[in-house]
């Protein structure tokens, strides 16, 4: 290269010179992720989108997911009232499946002008004629939308005469006329803008801004210099024309649900393009997508955290997870008899709290060490977690006999405790559905190992393709360094079995195939949790 410039980024096979390489960063420590501060759920809603899953937070819960409705009107309503409480109790957002039945419909709005009048329709199946444009909505509200559309006036090469125009203004508003969205451009599919010969056409304009929105005009689509929406009229005021009442596009289809209806909302999950730390049920009692949860939670690497209703006895909460025939560390279930005030809708209800104690976890994740570590080996349970709602009243108190039965079926409740600084509601356990009195027993193993397994994985994944020996290298150091942080965080702790280590790591070309497999072993001892106290007082003689 000449001129100022001593280097190239690529030199000729003769060229003399100085070639710059790109750098290679290999700086990554593996510390914090955000993924371990959101959570996921299936639900029922009156909006969202049904054809995948989408993020929502606090501040688009409203918009994305509709009007809150009362657990009195219907058990599923609980999924919004618990998302709401998670969102302002340390989630930071989450990832939502809208469950639908197969019945539900996603119409198509019809724009069209006849003898110079505007006309708005629904139509179940995409129009082949009569219309200058039509648009799906994918955000299938239940309480429809509202359609604004401008002309926009155009010209002759004189300038003064007024001609047929494809320039359009679209709005896209909520029922209440609150706007939604706005587009300004071409109905014209080869439009172009003259200045900066980008597209002007007003489908592709959509699409840059929202995926929720698809739009198709017609062919040679334009708008009659005398129709209502072109222009301005007498006053100087520009032509509007709007749906008077909203158009109902989406149809819910009813509120029961197949297993096919669950597959489908449960795959959304697994095919989401946005990653989650935590799997919710949000109250529901179907067992059919409860097993469907907790098979994700497995296949995905994830913990899920689901409710045992909380009108039940403890002879009943034990029946209810028994017959899901769960044996798994990645499931851990909530007993709450307690009621409260909804947050959202008003009233007293017996709310779940598995949504709650996966937003506490998320707020305990949000704050890390140097490493970017947060105090995972810290469970979401006793004194410094207390459950906080208005007017919270225990329904049921079990005696000892009945929370021995609890913990042997590894249900955790969340009742009133005392403490030396007084009562609280808290979680009064901390157990997972493991069947086994070993560490894979308790929630904070579960969470250790399956961030360790997490970012294993992620390692492996990167080492994928590289020469044998250098992902070998690689991955090692990563690890090693992982492995180390862990260990000063208190994650891991000395074990006899490993000499007094906290950990082994073995990364190896496989024995069979070294060519192209690579092993990776890593044993670890997770740090434990207090559950059992035992107390002695002797007095002495005088």
């Amino acid at each position: 290269m000449g001129g100022v410039f001593p280097q190239s980024r690529q030199l000729g096979p003769s060229q003399a010179g100085v070639q710059l390489n790109p750098i290679r960063d290999t700086s990554g420590t593996g510390g914090a992720k955000s993924s371990d501060q959101s959570l996921a759920l299936v639900g029922r809603f009156k909006r969202g989108r049904i054809d995948k899953a989408f993020r929502v937070n606090g501040g688009n819960l409203a918009r994305l997911l509709g009007s809150p409705e009362s657990t009195r009107i219907s058990l599923l309503n609980e999924a919004y009232v618990q998302l709401a409480e998670a969102l302002g109790s340390g989630a930071y957002d989450a990832v939502v499946s809208r469950l639908v039945p197969a019945l539900a419909i996603n119409s198509f709005a019809v724009f069209n002008i006849a003898a110079n009048v505007s006309a708005f329709s629904v139509s179940a199946a995409a129009p082949s004629a009569n219309y200058l444009f039509y648009l799906k909505h994918l955000g299938c509200f239940n309480d429809g939308i509202k359609l604004e559309v401008t002309a926009l006036p155009a010209f002759a090469s004189d300038g003064v005469t007024p001609v047929a125009s494809k320039l359009i203004t679209l709005r896209v508003l909520e029922p209440n006329g609150a706007l939604l969205y706005q587009f300004t451009g071409s109905l014209d599919v080869a439009a172009i803008y003259p200045e900066t010969g980008e597209d002007a056409f007003i489908g592709t304009l959509i699409s840059e801004q929202t995926d929720e929105i698809l739009f198709f005009a017609a062919p040679n689509a334009s708008v009659p210099t005398t129709a209502d929406c072109y222009g301005k009229d007498a006053n100087g005021v520009q032509k509007t024309v709007v749906t008077a009442n909203p158009l109902l596009l989406f149809s819910e289809g009813g509120t029961g649900y197949s297993t096919a209806d669950y597959d489908r909302a449960v795959a959304a999950l697994e095919n989401s393009d946005s990653d989650f730390g935590y799997l919710v049920s949000a109250g529901t009692q179907a067992a059919a997508l409860l097993l469907k949860l907790a098979a994700l939670a497995f296949r995905i690497n994830r913990q899920f955290l689901f409710d045992v209703p909380g009108n039940l006895t403890p002879a009943a909460a034990i029946a209810f997870v028994r017959q899901l025939a769960l044996d798994s560390h990645y499931c851990q279930c909530y007993w709450s008899p307690i009621s409260a005030i909804d947050g959202v809708n008003g009233g007293r209800a017996i709310i779940g709290t598995s949504a709650y104690n996966a937003a506490r976890r998320c707020a305990r994740n949000a704050a890390t060490n140097a490493s970017g570590l947060a105090r995972k080996h810290e469970v979401v349970a006793g004194e410094d977690w207390p459950i906080v709602r208005a007017r919270m009243k225990q329904l049921y108190v079990p005696n000892d006999f009945e929370l021995n039965d609890l913990a042997a079926n590894r249900i955790n409740p969340a009742i009133f405790q005392t403490y030396e600084s007084g009562g609280k509601f808290v979680f009064a356990d901390s157990l997972t559905l493991a069947i086994t009195n070993t560490l894979r027993k308790l929630i904070s193993t579960a969470e250790i190992s399956g961030d360790l397994d997490e970012f294993i994985a992620r390692v492996a994944r990167g080492a994928l393709q590289k020469p044998m020996d250098e992902a070998i290298t690689n991955a090692y150091r990563t690890l090693k360094k992982r492995l180390a942080a862990m260990e000063y965080a208190k994650w891991i702790i000395p074990s006899d079995e490993l000499g007094g280590a906290s950990y082994r790591l073995e990364i190896s070309k496989n024995a069979l195939n070294p060519h192209e497999r690579m092993d990776i072993r890593c044993m670890t001892l997770c740090a434990g949790t207090a559950r059992v106290i035992t107390i002695e007082q002797q007095l002495s003689r005088p």
